[in-house]
């Protein structure tokens, strides 16, 4: 199937930074200050980041600096990245009748990208990303057990799973689709998955995303209009999440737009599924709930292995196991129903 492709200059522009290879970072500026000297870039730049919304003024070496790729004093050395909406506007410089032959081969030499401020970078990246079930299905655990809490300064982007092969999967995940990023292993090893800004700023920018607390994030629209596999591999991760799978699939959430979101995915999937009612515990609402049906469990194996022929970490993950244990005993009910 051809899934749909970002590329990197597809992300925001103005929360994206890249830091490129030296070979081809050097050759390109020097080629560039034979057109226009340094003043001239930087003039037109200024006058072009207003495009972006971009207030602050850029300085008249900035350009040697970005050349040179790293800034070092006495206490310290650090990596100078350059812009995403700086490198577009000079991909018109490098060729005004066609710019994308410059942003081509400039996403072929990207080292890693990263945001704005303090944040880990995405290295060996995986360019273009491709909008598969996979990439999809993170939206749902972030819905789930995560956030994408992202603010101008800072970013709280996580994911939070107890259960280490469920981690390992999430975290899998993210690897296959973004590539190698950095993250706190003592937080790690605590069931936390520190998820790198820019990871958090693409899935916002892509989707449309403005809030994603826990009780006011909503599936996007876009995602709901997809076809069934997205939403399969979608509906799994927040079974893994916030699911109990047993003699039904019991699914719960306290935000009630949330769960009726899940339910009409798992609806349009065609599975059976209860209505949602209210759960209560020791006399205090506790969430909102809905059930999938057990009639719906061979038809809902079926669509995981069909899946899994190509996105490995698109089932149960951890939870795997107790729903092969339901396919076993159904497949007994029916056998003996012949007899």
């Amino acid at each position: 199937m051809n899934y749909e492709k970002i590329n990197i200059w597809n992300f925001p522009p103005e929360r994206t930074y890249i830091h490129l290879k030296d070979d081809f970072r050097i050759k390109f500026i020097n080629s560039l200050l034979k057109k226009y000297r340094s003043p001239e870039i930087i003039n037109i730049l200024n006058k072009n980041s207003k495009k972006y919304n971009i207030k602050k003024k850029l300085h008249s070496t900035r350009v040697f600096d970005w050349r040179r790729g790293k800034k070092e004093t006495k206490s310290k050395k650090c990596k100078i990245n350059i812009p995403l909406w700086v490198l577009i506007e000079i991909s018109h410089l490098t060729n005004s009748k066609n710019n994308l032959v410059f942003l081509e081969k400039m996403q072929k030499n990207i080292e890693y990208y990263c945001s704005t401020g303090y944040s880990n970078g995405v290295y060996n990246p995986n360019l273009p990303i491709l909008v598969t079930p996979e990439f999809v299905s993170g939206v749902f655990h972030f819905c789930g057990d995560g956030h994408l809490n992202c603010s101008k300064r800072s970013c709280m982007s996580s994911y939070r799973q107890i259960n280490k092969e469920g981690l390992n999967n999430f975290h899998k995940k993210l690897k296959n689709c973004f590539g190698e990023f950095g993250y706190g292993i003592d937080s790690y090893n605590e069931g936390k998955l520190h998820v790198p800004k820019i990871i958090a700023e693409l899935y916002k920018y892509y989707f449309k995303i403005k809030r994603n607390n826990w009780d006011v994030c909503r599936i996007p629209n876009k995602i709901k209009k997809m076809s069934k596999e997205f939403l399969v591999a979608g509906l799994n991760s927040f079974i893994i999440d916030e699911g109990h799978i047993r003699e039904v699939i019991e699914i719960y959430s306290k935000n009630k737009l949330l769960i009726n979101d899940i339910r009409q995915i798992a609806l349009k999937c065609g599975y059976k599924c209860y209505s949602i009612k209210e759960k209560y515990a020791r006399g205090n609402f506790d969430s909102y709930r809905f059930n999938i049906s057990i009639h719906s469990y061979l038809k809902m194996n079926e669509d995981i292995l069909k899946l899994k022929e190509r996105f490995p970490t698109c089932d149960f993950a951890h939870k795997q196991k107790v729903f092969d244990k339901w396919i076993t005993y159904k497949n007994q009910i029916n056998s003996s129903a012949l007899l």
